[in-house]
Formats: structure tokens, sequence, C-alpha cells
């Protein structure tokens, strides 16, 4: 998380993981319902400041969170304190408005299918990253118009050389190669891999609980 590299956002790194859990987890959870699945994200702010219950925009609904009663015990990260420089720092993270314009994309939960698409974003970035600006039949650098929705005005920008999709026939040779070297069939299940949101646990134990009856009598001896 870039907003936790300042010394005064440090505490931020210590929920990183969290955030990015609490994420997917809305996502899965949110029933294809855009709204809601932005009310279950933004409700992380009130979460990381020890507040579990809320009242959404416009005071219609409550809020509050899904886990059981945390004591003292049980909390791995210190809470941030409200509208501290960490809290603040998270808060524009959450609340960027291009970020929340993009939550309709993740309503339907595909955490394989996100993964691709961000892999092939970062190979088609990397591949045109350094692209030259195009010039015209008399060699004269090539420029357009763009309107600027910050200043409200007509702004010059660079035309670059167009995109070359070389690199696509040596991924697909590289796809069919590793299908050829797989054992199974096509359809075969494969493993979950260790980021995958479904490893997320479903509590924060780091040891298989006991019977509730075990816990009764123990309590009683």
């Amino acid at each position: 998380m870039v907003a936790a590299k300042t010394k005064a956002n440090e505490d931020c790194q210590l929920w990183a993981k969290s955030v990015t859990n609490h994420f997917w987890y809305c996502s899965k959870n949110c029933g294809n319902d855009a709204k809601d699945l932005k009310d279950k994200w933004t409700g992380i702010l009130h979460h990381v400041v020890d507040e579990h219950e809320w009242v959404l925009e416009e005071g219609k609904n409550g809020g509050r969170c899904n886990h059981n009663l945390l004591d003292d015990n049980e909390r791995v990260k210190p809470w941030l304190k409200k509208e501290s420089s960490a809290h603040k720092a998270l808060t524009k993270i959450v609340l960027d408005t291009r970020f929340l314009n993009t939550l309709r994309y993740y309503t339907n939960f595909r955490f394989v299918g996100y993964r691709a698409r961000n892999q092939l974003a970062a190979l088609d970035y990397n591949h045109h990253k350094g692209r030259e600006q195009a010039t015209t039949a008399d060699g004269q650098l090539r420029f357009g118009r763009r309107f600027s929705k910050r200043t409200q005005r007509w702004c010059h920008v660079k035309i670059l050389e167009p995109k070359q999709y070389s690199y696509i026939n040596k991924l697909l040779l590289k796809v069919f190669e590793k299908r050829s070297s797989s054992k199974g069939t096509v359809d075969q299940r494969i493993g979950v891999l260790p980021e995958d949101p479904k490893q997320i646990a479903p509590n924060i134990a780091s040891i298989p609980p006991p019977t509730v009856k075990s816990l009764v009598e123990e309590h009683k001896s």
C-alpha cells in the first residue's frame, strides 16, 4: 500500500492485507448489487477505527460488521485513530471516485478472470510503454486535442505510434505448449492459488476450533 510508505501512515501497512481481503469478501457477498458492494466496501473505514455499527448515507439504513465481538486477545492489529493521518490516507484510497465508479465490474465475483485481465493489461503496458511519437508523411510530429474535465480547457496531446501486438503470437504459442505438456483433460479441476480469496480464513483463529461442549466443560472445571 503506497499510502503506508510515509512514517505518519505506517500503521496502514498493518491493515493492507486485511483491506484487500475485505474487498474480495465484499465482491463475493454483494449479491451482484453494486450499491451493496459499495456499502460493504466503505464499511472498512469504520472497522479499522473500532466502529462496528454505523449509519449509511442519508441515514436510511444501518451498516454493521459481520464478525462477532472481538476481545483484546483476538485482536492482532492495533486500531487506527479516527481522523489520524493513517486513517485519512486509507479513506482517500477507499473512497477514490475513479475506483468507486468501477465497482459494478466486480459484482460478479471471478478472481481468476480478474487476475488474468490484470496480467494481460500489464503485458500490454510493458510492451507499448516505449512508443515514440507518431509523425506525418512529411516528418512533422503529430498532435491531437483533448478536453480536460479538471481544468475545463482544451489541451494538446501527443499522438503515439500505433500499438504492435507481436507478443500475442508468442503468448498463444506458450499457451499451446503448456497445454500439450499438461496431463489430464481440458476441463480438469486445478488447485486454488495461495492468493485466491477462497483461501481467506472464515475467522482469525490460527488453530482448529474445539467443540462447543468441550469449551463449556472446560469453563466449568
